[in-house]
């Protein structure tokens, strides 16, 4: 359908080409951009671009899955069993919307095709409205793919070549329409410049935070809960209605808050302000490789929810207090008491560990043992998810306890020496040699 459109709407082959890969493209485009240029300046802000990729259907329709396949094992030393295949009725749905824009595009190319002149062969574009709306995509797209080569080859804050490839794109555009390789003209520096300043303009705001974005922290009386938990770790987050540890969970957010504008009071250039304000450009080297990863999820008084995500140092007042939530047993484990803990303990099978040697296990008949050990290490604030990851262990154990029947796994990483659990696994680890 888009193919049809794209070679009604064109005069020649090259412009049916052009056409079609932007239309087919610019998705993926607009999802770079976002990635890579506004998503780093917004600290903190967690931006969703899965709307965008529904709207590449090449790539969404050819890696959706249209069945669901439920599977489970019975016995950890053999291959899945299949429960059942099921039918994705999403994917299914999204395939016949698909379907319907391509029969509309063909419509319309029909309708088109009736109002074309014969006199529009031999140009870039048959329609001439389309002219400036094709040169302003084209010129962006153009940009687009120059600040993807730099960040593929070179350095991905180089933002200055995005600006550089409009430019080309602009001229290059305007050879393409006109016909002509003398385009450089005065009159065409306003528009050029124009084009450049409408991209600029918003992500210099964006970078200043002038919509206040990065600086909104809620009002302590607007916050109904808050949820604190790992955005890489397998934990079921830890949310919490008390005011002490609402209060608690606020300061935390407000201290990164603070170190965002402290670094933005010190880089105010025109490219420090284009520059990612990733936590490595606000945190030393040795503090980001021991931070904890942690996002806030508040729920306020007017049902909206605010979502934030920080790596704090764990080393500060902030990352110790972030810990001790983040090491609660309803994070870690997904209980909220030891005897749920082990009134599971039935279900599970036996867990493997790597422990940089090898693969080893704790037998089923030791596996009340290791889950006492997690909780009461939880319980004392010692663990902490798979994404805290220290620098000064030879050994580092991670644990992984699936329950038999389920998908779900809970991945730790041991590191402080004296934990229970740390003890219980050095008397009780068994070695797993050849998968036997």
């Amino acid at each position: 359908g888009l193919a049809v459109l794209a070679a009604l709407c064109a005069g020649n082959r090259v412009g049916g080409l052009m056409v079609y890969g932007l239309l087919t493209c610019l998705p993926m485009l607009l999802l770079f951009l976002v990635s890579t240029l506004v998503q780093p300046l917004m600290f903190g802000v967690e931006i969703n671009t899965d709307h965008l990729e529904y709207c590449w259907p090449l790539a969404q329709m050819t890696g959706e899955e249209y069945v669901d396949i439920v599977t489970n094992w019975p016995d950890p030393y053999q291959d899945a069993v299949v429960q059942s295949i099921t039918p994705n009725v999403r994917s299914f749905v999204y395939l016949g919307v698909c379907a319907g824009l391509g029969a509309l595009a063909v419509i319309l190319a029909g309708q088109m095709y009736r109002r074309r002149q014969l006199e529009c062969a031999g140009e870039l574009l048959s329609v001439k409205w389309l002219n400036p709306l094709f040169l302003v995509l084209y010129a962006l797209a153009f940009g687009t793919l120059c600040q993807l080569l730099v960040s593929l080859f070179g350095d991905d804050n180089l933002n200055i070549s995005l600006f550089v490839g409009i430019v080309l794109g602009y001229y290059t555009g305007l050879m393409l329409l006109q016909r002509q390789v003398n385009v450089f003209k005065l009159k065409t520096v306003p528009a050029a410049i124009g084009l450049c300043a409408a991209v600029l303009v918003p992500l210099m705001l964006l970078g200043l935070d002038v919509p206040g974005i990065i600086r909104e922290v809620p009002e302590e009386n607007r916050i109904v809960s808050v949820s604190i938990g790992s955005p890489n770790d397998s934990g079921a987050g830890f949310t919490t209605e008390s005011r002490e540890d609402i209060a608690k969970l606020r300061a935390v957010h407000e201290v990164q808050v603070q170190s965002w504008e402290d670094w933005r009071s010190r880089n105010l250039s025109p490219l420090s302000i284009l520059e990612s304000t990733h936590n490595r450009n606000l945190i030393s080297a040795d503090a980001y490789d021991t931070a904890v990863f942690v996002r806030l999820t508040y729920k306020l008084t007017d049902g909206s929810t605010l979502r934030r995500s920080y790596r704090v140092p764990v080393d500060t007042e902030a990352g110790q207090a972030c810990k001790a939530f983040l090491a609660q047993p309803e994070n870690m484990l997904g209980v909220s008491s030891r005897e749920e803990l082990l009134r599971q303990s039935i279900d599970f099978v036996d867990s493997y560990i790597y422990d940089g040697y090898g693969s080893h296990y704790v037998a089923q008949e030791d596996m009340p043992g290791l889950l006492n050990a997690l909780y009461d290490d939880c319980e004392a604030g010692k663990l902490l998810p798979g994404v805290f990851m220290p620098g000064d262990r030879s050994v580092l154990y991670s644990v992984s306890i699936a329950p038999r029947g389920n998908d779900i796994n809970i991945w730790l990483y041991i590191f402080d020496n004296g934990t229970e659990t740390e003890q219980y696994l050095k008397t009780h680890l068994r070695h797993n040699a050849g998968g036997e």
